[in-house]
């Protein structure tokens, strides 16, 4: 049986992460939208669809015939400065992003910094 405390635990962070979260996309999407555009594609599904589709295609033609290019697309709508997407959901229907733009910045250890106290 899981503990009230760690329940609890896991509801204030997934709150923070949220909370976060939607700070960090109304930010993006606030002063100039035409610079931190944010897209989605479905890329796990259409990578698992042609590899399904081509049984017998072996793992360097895969890279070579499939990742590259998604990457390629990726990589050329990063540049462009989009936030980009993975259309497919976790079961808490949240999105998972697979390409940034350069000047992303990680925040991360800043906010463990700031909840530091918290931790023992």
């Amino acid at each position: 049986m899981i503990s009230n405390t760690k329940l609890l635990s896991v509801g204030v962070a997934s709150l923070v992460v949220g909370v976060l979260g939607g700070y960090f996309i109304g930010d993006l999407t606030h002063e100039d939208s035409s610079n931190n555009q944010i897209i989605i594609a479905n890329r796990s599904g259409i990578i698992l669809q042609a590899i399904l589709d081509t049984p017998e295609m072996n793992k360097d033609d895969a890279q070579k015939l499939i990742v590259t290019p998604i990457n390629n697309v990726l990589k050329s709508y990063r540049d462009q400065g989009f936030v980009v997407l993975d259309a497919a959901k976790n079961e808490d229907g949240h999105y998972s992003i697979i390409a940034l733009p350069e000047n992303a910045k990680d925040i991360t250890n800043e906010i463990k910094e700031a909840i530091k106290h918290v931790s023992k």
